[in-house]
């Protein structure tokens, strides 16, 4: 009813307590079928937003097995999330002094400029230069993009 938005982290909260916490060496089995029923109930709620999804069908999988449903009887998920790719990029970073580490100083990289020139730059903006070698265009943010985009959103 209150914080639409939120009921999934609550299913998937309460689902992690009954699981946890609420047995005893008697009542286990009930409570982890309990812990099931929770988390079932936040996927079928429509309330429940897409991004909590996958931690609660994560949950269910770990239920199942705790349980020794028979494979069968388990759920199949029709879609999950795909492993993101990773890329290593390898710069040249620019060091003052060995021996003395300045905490809170960014590190400063090494990066082939737009003339031929050298420039140094941030870890970000030599990630990005990368990028733009590659066709692509982005910049960085440390996420405050996304906190306007949602912030603007909810004035419309």
């Amino acid at each position: 009813m209150f914080h639409p938005s939120r009921r999934g982290a609550w299913y998937q909260r309460l689902a992690l307590i009954e699981e946890h916490y609420f047995h005893d060496e008697n009542t286990k089995r009930k409570w982890l079928q309990t812990s099931l029923d929770t988390a079932e109930a936040g996927l079928q709620d429509p309330d429940t937003h897409v991004i909590y999804h996958y931690d609660l069908q994560k949950r269910i999988s770990k239920l199942e097995r705790k349980l020794i449903v028979p494979k069968k009887d388990q759920h199949i998920w029709v879609w999950t999330l795909a492993k993101p790719l990773s890329r290593t990029i390898i710069g040249n970073r620019i060091r003052e002094d060995e021996n003395v580490s300045i905490i809170g100083k960014k590190t400063v990289w090494r990066i082939e400029g737009a003339e031929g020139k050298d420039e140094d730059v941030s870890v970000e903006e030599m990630c990005l230069s990368v990028d733009r070698k590659e066709g692509w265009k982005g910049f960085h943010s440390e996420g405050g993009i996304i906190r306007t985009i949602v912030s603007i959103s909810s004035f419309i």
